[in-house]
């Protein structure tokens, strides 16, 4: 009767459904089958057996079905309490070798199988330490030739093309996010380092800055540079940026001290800076700070010694003094070697 239909247990032994229909083990559902191939429950009482013929022929349980004639079970490659299946195993390594062979009841094929291990190969003299130096050898290419960091995506593939037979280039992977890591977190560090043991070792240094809207950011910018004598000559190098939340003279002296935090501010010699009377304020602020932690005073030419120095040179040039003293060396100098 319609509605009233259960789950008759006569199907678990007919050969069309013996395969993959079961009961729903809830005595809340004898009124439904349970198919394992396609692992869902559906409801007989109201078609019956014709429930179970409806989900036979659909189209996801015949696809089950081939699936599952396809495949071989793991228990047709082995037979219970039988050596038959058990074949000869001979692994090889370098020059040695082991057989083990099991004690047959009966004839039974044989089948080797063998291991190589590769020895002596160039693998084993590749290290990780010789591809990480590849890798940072071509950020320093990007980044001393100013190209984008999205200049590395597809290096890794172009390299393995190039040399095939290349064991670092097959491990070689410097895309662009790796390549800006390694230059921001590994290769600048190395190189502040390294610029910071300069100044600290010359007699005096000059720090110069200024400040400017960030239009990426929208926040102001502090770039320090520094002046320093190195190697007959003075050296101009940049040193650092940080991004000013205000730029009132208190938030600059902050800011410069974290920035110069590593220098040896004993050997400042002058601060180099543009005019706005905040940054005057800032002077005044930096030579108390100086004078009380270094017992020192710093060089004041002005708050830009380039353009004092520039305007005292464009004088002396309107006052013709620089080329009489030129004419005067000009004889003594065709005599000098």
């Amino acid at each position: 009767m319609p509605g009233n239909c259960l789950f008759n247990d006569e199907w678990l032994q007919k050969p069309e459904y013996k395969e993959w229909v079961r009961s729903v083990e809830r005595d809340d559902n004898k009124h439904k089958a349970k198919c394992v191939l396609c692992t869902k429950p559906f409801d007989v009482s109201n078609m019956g057996e014709a429930a179970l013929k409806s989900h036979m022929e659909g189209e996801k349980h015949i696809a089950r079905v081939n699936n599952r004639k396809k495949s071989t079970l793991i228990s047709s490659w082995a037979a219970p309490n039988s050596l038959a299946s058990r074949p000869t195993a001979t692994i090889t390594s370098g020059t040695s070798s082991s057989t083990t062979t099991p004690e047959p009841t009966g004839p039974i094929p044989v089948m080797n199988t063998t291991i190589h291990r590769p020895t002596n190969t160039m693998d084993t003299f590749v290290t990780r330490s010789d591809t990480l130096s590849s890798e940072i050898v071509w950020c320093l290419h990007v980044v001393s030739s100013h190209s984008l960091y999205r200049s590395s995506e597809g290096s890794a593939k172009l390299f393995q093309k190039m040399f095939p037979d290349s064991v670092i280039a097959k491990e070689f992977g410097c895309g662009e996010s790796k390549c800006a890591r390694l230059a921001r977190w590994g290769i600048a560090p190395h190189f502040k380092n390294l610029l910071t043991s300069d100044v600290n070792r010359a007699e005096a240094f000059v720090l110069l800055f200024d400040e400017s809207l960030s239009f990426e950011n929208q926040t102001k910018q502090f770039d320090m540079h520094v002046h320093f004598w190195q190697l007959d000559q003075v050296s101009t190098r940049y040193f650092g940026s940080e991004f000013l939340g205000k730029g009132d003279a208190a938030h600059l002296v902050k800011t410069f001290l974290e920035c110069a935090e590593t220098l040896q501010l004993g050997k400042l010699l002058q601060i180099g800076m543009d005019g706005p009377n905040v940054n005057l304020k800032f002077h005044r602020e930096m030579v108390s700070h100086i004078e009380q932690n270094y017992d020192k005073r710093l060089l004041d030419i002005g708050s830009c010694g380039l353009h004092q120095i520039h305007g005292a040179l464009k004088k002396a040039m309107e006052k013709r003094c620089i080329q009489r003293f030129a004419g005067f060396l000009h004889q003594p100098l065709l005599f000098v070697p």
